[in-house]
């Protein structure tokens, strides 16, 4: 069996175990925070590892970014490049044929979300939730306590991470971009 691990199979795995949770098994949710978590970690590391074939000038380096901490990887990818956070579209014409391409941009909530995972996926966080059992009709995703509240903010981390997945295109064409705009 593959295990992949592009930010789309992280998403689609976290997905599965929403439905799951959703069908009543508990420590599904877990397994959604996780993998949507790895699947935002994997989007900022796909942007950034392709924004650096493109933009050598740069000065981060692949040595640079062995890094987890969402806040360093935004850093990183904002030097690296900085239209990451904006989106892009690309429409090739050739005569009556033409197709766009577009990019997704990361955003700034994407890294929030990374973090709010995070503290789902520690022994601390059943002391921090005394009551984190599931409570129906409770919702709050705002200050989430038990794990129905913690459900919206899964969902709506995966609802991110699918949205920032959504284009063609795995980093904005940082060197692309700039040339059309020279030109324009």
């Amino acid at each position: 069996m593959e295990y992949y691990i592009h930010a789309l199979a992280f998403l689609e795995r976290a997905q599965r175990q929403l439905q799951l949770y959703d069908g009543g098994d508990e420590e599904a949710l877990f397994y959604a925070a996780l993998q949507t978590r790895l699947g935002i970690e994997a989007r900022f590391y796909e942007c950034l590892k392709a924004s650096l074939n493109e933009t050598a000038e740069s000065g981060v380096t692949q040595a640079k970014i062995g890094e987890y901490r969402i806040n360093r990887l935004m850093r990183a990818l904002a030097k690296a490049n900085p239209r990451s956070f904006e989106p892009a579209r690309i429409r090739f014409t050739s005569g009556e044929v033409s197709f766009e391409l577009q990019y997704a941009p990361i955003t700034p909530k994407l890294g929030e979300y990374h973090g709010k995972l995070g503290d789902m996926l520690h022994y601390k966080f059943f002391e921090s939730h005394p009551g984190w059992h599931r409570q129906p009709g409770s919702f709050d995703s705002g200050n989430p306590r038990n794990l129905d509240d913690f459900r919206l903010l899964v969902g709506d981390a995966a609802a991110e991470l699918d949205r920032a997945t959504s284009g063609q295109l795995i980093c904005a064409p940082q060197a692309l971009l700039d040339l059309l705009k020279k030109t324009s």
